[in-house]
């Protein structure tokens, strides 16, 4: 999450010297912006690589016997005997979480555009 968080921030500053940059590249001078251009390329070969390696542990998991795509799509995984379920913050944590993020994607927007 880290790095898709590093790849959309650092893109918001990026170019690409022909047709587009991002919509904050002109708060920054255009040497900087180049430089975060290569690391936004850089940075997206690093999560090519992890979205690779997740999808290959994924379908390790399934070779032993783990059905994580059908866990996913459903909601529900079923778990070996004598394994309790986790317990799950509420919809008050949820509520909350929501709200710091609707926060932040206001103040982004009004505030530093």
């Amino acid at each position: 999450l880290g790095l898709v968080l590093a790849q959309g921030t650092i893109g918001l500053f990026a170019n690409d010297d022909i047709l587009f940059e991002g919509p904050l590249a002109s708060l920054v001078g255009k040497e900087t912006s180049d430089w975060l251009t290569g690391w936004h390329y850089r940075v997206f070969r690093v999560l090519l690589i992890v979205v690779i390696l997740h999808v290959v542990a994924v379908l390790a998991y399934r070779a032993v016997g783990h059905r994580l795509i059908e866990a996913m799509v459903t909601g529900t995984k079923r778990l070996p005997a004598g394994v309790r379920p986790p317990r799950l913050a509420g919809a008050a944590a949820a509520a909350a979480a929501l709200a710091v993020a609707a926060g932040t994607v206001w103040a982004v927007v009004n505030l530093l555009v």
